[in-house]
């Protein structure tokens, strides 16, 4: 799996072969930088598709003053908001202290 998928490749995945065989694999994580005028579909549409393809990890960046990082973890088939902060103090720390959260 590769380290960074897009909505795409995630369609490629819950796809099956010709042979009826599907992937077994998703990514660890999603990040979303939210896109203005797309709030709705980045923020409640794509966490649907996500989790539908258990990716355990969606986290958000919005394009706010602070660049806040939201951070989310799926609770079953829906994710919960587990951490909300600047993004300057996530990249002042390790990915992996944040993966547990």
């Amino acid at each position: 799996m590769p380290a960074i998928a897009t909505l795409d490749d995630l369609a490629a995945m819950m796809a099956a072969d010709p042979h009826g065989h599907r992937y077994e694999l998703s990514p660890e994580g999603v990040l979303e930088i939210v896109s203005r005028g797309s709030e709705a579909v980045d923020k409640a549409a794509k966490p649907l598709e996500y989790a539908g393809a258990g990716i355990p990890q969606y986290w958000t960046v919005d394009r706010d003053a602070g660049q806040t990082v939201t951070m989310y973890r799926l609770v079953g088939d829906r994710y919960e908001m587990r951490a909300a902060t600047p993004l300057a103090w996530v990249l002042n720390t390790s990915v992996t202290d944040h993966l547990s959260i």
